[in-house]
């Protein structure tokens, strides 16, 4: 059985969101796995490399950038990737599938990275949670035993449904335009590499 880690920084008010988006799927989800959870503030790079240890599967909800996944300091980065070698990783993170997520499956021995290689965007307010259920259900999917393609399904589907939400019945939304952009860019730049 694989083992988990859910990394929820929380450090700032779009973290806080993207970490509400990860608690709605841990309170939903079967889990399938054993799964660890490390939030808040005050997470730093030790108590994430230590966390690392002996696990299967990150699942990460917070800010990343090109080369990095980011709480108060840096996380994860070209320097430490290696600590994911021979795992499946899970990003809803700005930017970070580009260069760490190619780094990760191509250099680092990473099974698979899924996440996104420009920012994630959403509409808030959220909408009948539209957006929160979308990036919840990757999350999910893993907490399931599902596994990463499973992860990538749900989150394709999930933006489909904001597209499909945005164009019908709510296209009176008075962020409605803004919602069909969203879920154009993020089908756009979904990304899993594949090691």
């Amino acid at each position: 059985m694989s083992k988990l880690l859910l990394i929820c920084p929380a450090n700032d008010e779009d973290a806080r969101i993207a970490a509400s988006w990860a608690q709605t799927a841990v309170e939903s989800a079967e889990s399938e796995v054993e799964w660890e959870r490390l939030s808040g503030p005050c997470l730093t790079r030790p108590r994430f490399e230590e966390a690392m240890s002996a696990k299967g599967i990150l699942l990460y909800y917070g800010h990343g950038d090109w080369s990095r996944l980011v709480g108060e300091e840096d996380l994860l980065d070209c320097d430490n990737v290696r600590l994911t070698a021979g795992m499946t990783v899970c990003a809803i993170a700005c930017r970070s599938a580009r260069e760490l997520g190619l780094e990760a499956t191509t250099r680092a021995g990473t099974q698979s990275y899924l996440g996104f290689s420009q920012d994630v965007v959403f509409v808030e307010p959220d909408p009948e949670g539209i957006f929160r259920r979308t990036f919840a259900a990757a999350a999910e999917r893993l907490l399931a035993g599902q596994g990463i393609e499973a992860a990538a399904l749900a989150l394709r589907v999930g933006i489909d449904r904001i597209l499909d939400y945005f164009t019908l019945e709510g296209r009176h939304d008075p962020n409605a335009a803004m919602g069909r952009a969203c879920a154009l860019w993020l089908r756009r730049y979904l990304v899993l590499h594949q090691g």
